[in-house]
């Protein structure tokens, strides 16, 4: 008989910047792209926002693949149906561990955190927020709706 067996490895995960890490940082936003999407275009769009006192993180999902077959752009997916919950088990844990690593550089009391997700980043957001440890003041939903998976009988989780 077959059976699937598991094991946790480190991976190295890609992030985009926008902005610098500081004292003078009030508000921190975490945007979370769409399927097939790549971080560094992704942050692009959020370059308006830059005043001295926004820092813009642009996470890359783990998983990339190439958009047309064996070869052309590359893409990158938050999960897929295959193996699905070990894929949003890894991606929060990514996530909170991207959080922790950022935070010790922003001491101010009064900081803001942003998390906006679009498309296939919208499910993304919605998980990380309801299972991970991110603190965050405002949830941004933009292009594709709530995972069903999400359990909303509790008004704590959102």
């Amino acid at each position: 008989m077959t059976q699937a067996q598991y094991i946790q490895v480190q991976k190295t995960a890609r992030y985009y910047l926008m902005g610098q890490p500081g004292p003078h940082v009030r508000k921190l936003w975490y945007v979370l792209h769409g399927y097939g999407q790549l971080a560094a275009s992704f942050i692009k769009d959020f370059e308006v926002l830059l005043d001295g006192q926004h820092l813009i993180i642009a996470p890359e999902a783990l998983n990339h693949f190439y958009m047309y077959g064996g070869s052309g752009p590359v893409g990158a997916s938050w999960m897929t149906k295959e193996d699905r919950q070990h894929d949003i088990d890894d991606y929060i844990r990514y996530l909170d561990a991207l959080h922790e690593t950022i935070i010790p550089s922003i001491p101010a009391s009064d900081l803001a955190i942003t998390i906006l997700g679009f498309s296939q980043g919208v499910a993304t957001a919605c998980r990380w927020l309801a299972n991970g440890n991110i603190p965050a003041s405002r949830l941004i939903l933009w292009g594709s709706s709530i995972p069903t998976d999400l359990p909303f009988h509790d008004p704590a989780v959102l």
